[in-house]
């Protein structure tokens, strides 16, 4: 990924293959500044190959990623957390700006202040997912990939997880680039949608959701109520 886009991210990939297989073609899409733009499309289309080429994790395809400067953060699928280092330990393996004070922020901005010590495998998976959101804030990034990060949770606990995810970016704004498959969570988290096509794939059409003060006000709403 290169910087240097000032507007925001802009992605044109023109061909990805595996092999002789074309997995991707003729794909273009920009994201403003603070946008949260996710990318949904079944099974096998291509999102975590895009992803990865977002995050630089994959140089092998013919087009550009420009993003605008600073870190990257990114959450996968699975927390990732190294089982053998404390729940601080992993956080600062990420090289936070301001150290071990901003884990200790970053943990209490999750709902998680005094567990920096904690082992990733004495954590519910719910707490393992919030660790992994932290380590991704934790460098301040520019851009933030989220590959599907809330797949297999219950949906009162992903509901949970989309409702700090929300507070986190209204706390630490940045743009969002976010993999899912289910529709109705990428209306309730972006500004707007991608819909991709099978593979090939490409964007086949767009979707522009309520813009994110709006969603706030109802998500604490909710809370509220709730």
């Amino acid at each position: 990924m290169s910087s240097g886009a000032e507007d925001g991210l802009a992605v044109t990939v023109r061909d990805k293959r595996f092999g002789a297989r074309q997995v991707i073609a003729d794909l273009t899409f920009r994201a403003a500044p603070g946008e949260f733009v996710a990318l949904v499309g079944p099974s096998g289309c291509g999102k975590s190959t895009l992803l990865n080429i977002l995050a630089g994790l994959d140089p092998a395809f013919e087009g550009s990623v420009q993003a605008p400067p600073g870190r990257l953060g990114m959450v996968f699928q699975a927390p990732r957390l190294l089982p053998w280092r404390s729940v601080a330990d992993n956080l600062l393996l990420v090289d936070p700006p301001g150290g071990a004070a901003a884990v200790e922020d970053i943990l209490a901005a999750v709902g998680l202040a005094g567990r920096g010590a904690s082992w990733p495998n004495h954590l519910s998976l719910g707490m393992q997912r919030r660790v992994a959101v932290a380590r991704a804030f934790a460098v301040n990034p520019a851009v933030l990939l989220m590959d599907e990060p809330f797949v297999s949770l219950d949906a009162d606990l992903a509901g949970s997880l989309r409702d700090l995810l929300r507070a986190l970016l209204a706390q630490r704004p940045t743009t969002v680039v976010f993999v899912t498959h289910d529709v109705a969570e990428a209306r309730d988290l972006a500004d707007r949608i991608l819909y991709l096509a099978p593979s090939p794939t490409r964007v086949e059409r767009e979707e522009v959701i309520m813009n994110r003060s709006i969603k706030e006000k109802q998500a604490a709403a909710r809370t509220r109520s709730g």
